[in-house]
């Protein structure tokens, strides 16, 4: 299967504490170990790629002492930059890496780049889930406080192919029944003969007041943070393309069962999620549609994309994606219990170890590739909701992707200082 870096997925966790190297390594090993995703090599046998199952190679961490650096910041990132665009060699076991930077003697950056074969969103947060209760056990020198799985990915994977999706097909054809081609997006330049795939991005992060102000207005609406995220960009895509009928994708964790929760993974599927605007509609009507819409798709969730757009057989052109060109998805990265100890402090803990570590923020950043022409990635960092908008570089310019997140930003200042109207 030829390299490339098109379908990395890196992650960066800033952390305070200094870390065990050794007690590290060994949770790795466990969680490798443990899930047989992470140890599965994709090989080509006639002409078709398999999955093999490998032995739990060795998985060695990589360390970058940065203590000397003018700006330890800046060269962390361009460590983790170079390192989210090398390919792995999915014939081997493993693709993942993993990296320590250590920025100062009580502060570092831990540096996780998986391929999205193995693994999608909620995988990486399980992962540092049970990453952080392995390292906090060994550095106790505790044993393995993990419980043995029933299941592995494998098994879902028979499960799911051997799935009647009936139900699901039925609904999703008369849903999507004349579905337009995409969002009709104003592009900056012409459409390429074949897509390149090559990508760029512009973030954003509101500031707490706007924050709060978007979740007062979720709660008021009785619905999450990113139905109403999700509501705003569909009304930043409708002035940009002047299309009433807007089908949107959304990332979707595809873990409707309990059995597959504690699974590393790929089980993400894309959601289309098809709304009506019109220049008179207010906030509210569309944020109703956008919640009943997603509401729904979450009750057909199983029924795969891949296998969508074959039986819808929309026309299909090398140079643009099928069905859905627009995606959307919302990352709540207070998911990420990654802090290995009781408190920040250790005080009043008897059992805190010197190694134990607190995390302080993430990084979220960009592999310089598009699958789609725009993704808005939504993450909530607790005090902040940032914004980072993925784009295809050869359809738009950089100012064009900063003043789509700039829209969005002005419309939700505007719309959350509106006044809720009156109830007698």
């Amino acid at each position: 299967m030829g390299a490339s870096h098109s379908l990395n997925t890196p992650e960066a966790i800033v952390y305070r504490g200094r870390i065990n190297v050794d007690a590290l390594q060994r949770a790795l090993r466990a969680l490798i170990e443990r899930h047989e995703s992470l140890r599965t090599a994709f090989i080509i046998v006639n002409g078709k790629p398999r999955q093999k199952v490998c032995p739990v190679p060795e998985l060695r961490v990589r360390q970058f002492d940065l203590r000397g650096e003018s700006d330890p910041d800046f060269r962390a990132k361009e460590i983790a930059q170079r390192d989210a665009v090398q390919p792995f060699d999915l014939a081997q076991p493993t693709p993942m890496r993993a990296t320590l930077l250590q920025l100062s003697d009580e502060r570092g950056v831990f540096l996780l780049t998986m391929h999205h074969i193995i693994g999608d969103g909620w995988s990486r947060r399980l992962f540092y889930e049970e990453f952080a209760e392995l390292y906090r056990a060994f550095i106790r020198n505790l044993p393995n406080p993990l419980r043995p799985l029933s299941l592995q990915y494998k098994d879902y994977a028979v499960w799911h192919n051997a799935c009647d999706f009936a139900r699901e097909e039925s609904y999703w054809m008369q849903r999507l029944t004349g579905v337009p081609e995409g969002v009709a997006l104003p592009f900056d330049f012409s459409i390429r003969q074949k897509r390149e795939f090559l990508g760029a991005s512009e973030s954003l992060r509101f500031s707490p007041e706007l924050t709060n102000a978007v979740r007062e207005l979720a709660q008021r609406h009785g619905t999450l943070t990113s139905y109403v995220m999700l509501t705003f960009f569909k009304l930043v895509l409708y002035h940009m393309s002047r299309q009433s009928d807007l089908c949107v994708g959304l990332s979707c964790a595809n873990r409707g069962h309990p059995e597959i929760e504690r699974l590393i993974g790929f089980f993400v599927n894309i959601l289309p999620i098809r709304t009506r605007l019109s220049h008179e509609m207010d906030f509210t009507e569309l944020l109703c549609q956008v919640v009943a819409a997603t509401t729904q798709a979450l009750e057909y969730q199983d029924y795969p994309l891949d296998l969508l757009i074959q039986k819808l057989n929309p026309p299909r052109r090398s140079n643009r994606p099928p069905l859905i060109n627009v995606v959307y998805g919302f990352h709540d990265f207070l998911d990420l219990k990654l802090d290995a100890g009781a408190s920040p402090t250790g005080a009043g803990d008897p059992g805190r170890s010197p190694h134990d570590f607190v995390v302080e923020s993430g990084w979220t950043f960009s592999h310089e590739t598009a699958k789609f022409d725009l993704t808005l990635l939504v993450t909530d960092n607790q005090t902040n909701l940032d914004l980072l908008l993925e784009y295809d570089r050869t359809l738009f310019r950089p100012e064009t992707a900063q003043n789509c997140l700039s829209t969005l930003e002005e419309l939700t200042r505007t719309v959350t200082q509106q006044r809720p109207p009156n109830r007698q």
